[in-house]
């Protein structure tokens, strides 16, 4: 199978999933947020600018990382991220998966629940599990869920050492961290 194929094949399953979702991530008020440190004390904050995704029936937890929305205030910057980090020709997003079945949801507006949520992270070509630390928010009659703390990802992990050692070369930086805290705040409405 192709490699267009296959992800027009990912894109039918999730689209057919979506339409039986419980909950769907409202786009414009969710964001993941990651920073980098170059010259050993320089951080830069990024984020990835589209993220789409939905729980389904059964509490499972779906969230696609857009890589080509990668934004990092530097047009020069998320090109070389895109092409030589992230290669979205060949892996055009990340995904996020989770068991929510056994979280407990908050049932009053303004109700804050925490959990210590396990989660499957799925990029360039690799599976990492972590466990992230949540609260759960009903507002609006939504629910936000955001890290408590960073989760903390090493570039090895999810294959990226290579990227990071080119763009480091690209830049012609001295040190660029291949420890990288991640942070997600994530909107879901029926």
């Amino acid at each position: 199978m192709t490699f267009v194929k296959s992800v027009t094949a990912i894109a039918l399953l999730s689209l057919s999933s979506f339409s039986m979702a419980k909950l769907y991530i409202v786009p414009e008020q969710s964001e993941l947020q990651f920073s980098s440190t170059k010259k050993e004390s320089i951080v830069e904050n990024h984020m990835i600018n589209d993220i789409r995704g939905f729980i389904d029936d059964n509490g499972q937890a779906t969230v696609y990382l857009m890589l080509d929305s990668v934004n990092t205030k530097i047009d020069i910057r998320n090109e070389r991220m895109k092409e030589h980090l992230f290669e979205t020709n060949l892996y055009p997003f990340a995904e996020i998966t989770a068991d929510t079945s056994t979280m407990a949801l908050p049932k009053k507006e303004g109700q804050v629940l925490k959990h210590a949520l396990p989660i499957t992270i799925a990029m360039h070509g690799r599976v990492l599990k972590k466990t992230a630390s949540v609260a759960v928010t009903l507002t609006k009659g939504q629910y936000q869920v955001a890290t408590l703390k960073d989760i903390n990802i090493e570039a090895a992990d999810l294959n990226l050492s290579t990227g990071v050692d080119t763009l480091k070369a690209l830049a012609k930086l001295p040190h660029i961290s291949y420890s990288v805290p991640v942070n997600f705040s994530l909107t879901f409405k029926k």
